[in-house]
């Protein structure tokens, strides 16, 4: 799946450079920022994790 955002010059300069300040590409460091947006907004237990893993047919095995 391909998911574009739209961000100005200078905020796609300041995630490139603090992409790369974490040694990530910038589609690794935007899938992490999502998954710690999840994490922060969400607090799952193991048990409802594996729901919403069924529900969304969720492979943390899968390339994403």
């Amino acid at each position: 799946m391909v998911i574009s955002v739209r961000i100005s010059d200078e905020e796609g300069y300041l995630v490139k450079a603090y992409a790369a300040k974490c040694g990530l590409s910038v589609s690794q460091f935007m899938r992490k920022a999502v998954y710690d947006q999840f994490d922060n907004d969400y607090t799952l237990t193991k048990e409802e994790m594996e729901v919403v893993r069924e529900l969304t047919s969720y492979d943390p095995e899968a390339k994403i």
